[in-house]
């Protein structure tokens, strides 16, 4: 059911992130402030093994799931995980070194907070 929730609640922020606004903004304000990204963080721990999958998704034929993976889910994460996270200031800005970076940390640090069978 949860997995549910969540894959709707990403597919509205895509909607969400279609405006040009959104799209055009140099801050990562815009993508994040919306009803969706705020579903996600309410979700807590059990959205990280979610927001990792979604990391594995192909996008590079929707610049918007790029936007979502390269500001919003390091957002998301920050968010549910608190201090535990963080981008190393060298590679802030960077798109592709912060997804690395955050995919390679849900996968050494998500057992932490996710109980797997």
């Amino acid at each position: 059911m949860s997995e549910v929730i969540f894959h709707q609640a990403v597919e509205e922020w895509i909607k969400h992130c279609r405006n040009p606004r959104v799209q055009l903004s140099s801050s990562v304000e815009p993508v994040t402030n919306c009803a969706p990204y705020r579903k996600i963080v309410s979700m807590g721990y059990e959205a990280l093994p979610l927001i990792r999958q979604v990391y594995d998704r192909d996008s590079s034929d929707s610049f918007l799931l790029s936007i979502l993976k390269g500001y919003g889910l390091v957002s998301v994460v920050r968010e549910i995980v608190g201090d535990d996270f963080s981008i190393p200031e060298e590679i802030q800005g960077r798109i592709s070194a912060m997804e690395d970076y955050t995919k390679r940390w849900l996968d050494e640090n998500m057992s932490r907070y996710v109980f797997t069978q």
